[in-house]
């Protein structure tokens, strides 16, 4: 005996039931959102030279608190001297940099620039580092005989991106500053900074 078509129907229907509830199931299920940048800029263009009474004093988030010194040191002895453009990060907040160097001034490493467009990393790889101690941007070495070199990633006077780590609390946030070292007059400029206020979202130098 050949079963009724419509309990065939019926069959199908009950299918078609499924499919429809799992996809209603697949709709619903939450997706990730990356949260936004908020990302904050900052124009400046302030200065620091040799002899100059301070630095200059960075607050990015501008909370009323200093979270970076830039300044401009010399040391000398007897093989000549060596002129320092530096950055202190203030409390727990730090820079992207490479390994202290006890033959600099205050064991400086080097701090690391980065292109423009380059994404700035939450955890480094290599010898790079999110550091809190002084760090050097460019150095100029004069040799008592007069021949004159630099160092460091600022050294060749372009202008390039530090990124920077605020810690506030446990809570990091990312950033960079855009800075500029003149070798003919030997100053150092700032001369643009941004943030993201979200906290752990990264962003990359130069971004807007």
């Amino acid at each position: 005996m050949i079963a009724p078509r419509r309990h065939v129907v019926h069959a199908w229907a009950w299918v078609a039931v499924g499919l429809l509830t799992l996809a209603a199931c697949v709709d619903d299920a939450p997706t990730q959102v990356t949260p936004p940048k908020e990302i904050i800029h900052t124009p400046d263009g302030r200065t620091v030279k040799l002899g100059d009474a301070t630095g200059i004093a960075l607050d990015v988030d501008s909370d009323g608190r200093v979270d970076y010194n830039i300044f401009v040191e010399l040391t000398a002895n007897s093989a000549g001297d060596r002129l320092y453009a530096g950055i202190n990060p203030i409390g727990t907040n730090a820079i992207l940099a490479g390994p202290a160097n006890d033959d600099n001034f205050l064991s400086m490493g080097f701090a690391k620039a980065l292109a423009a467009n380059t994404p700035i990393p939450e955890r480094p790889s290599g010898d790079l580092q999110w550091s809190p101690d002084f760090h050097a941007l460019a150095i100029r070495n004069t040799a008592t005989a007069g021949a004159v070199s630099y160092e460091g990633d600022w050294g060749s006077g372009a202008a390039a991106f530090l990124p920077l780590r605020l810690d506030e609390g446990g809570l990091k946030r990312y950033g960079w500053a855009k800075l500029s070292f003149n070798r003919t007059t030997e100053v150092m400029t700032l001369e643009e900074y941004a943030y993201s206020e979200v906290a752990g979202v990264t962003l990359a130098a130069g971004e807007k």
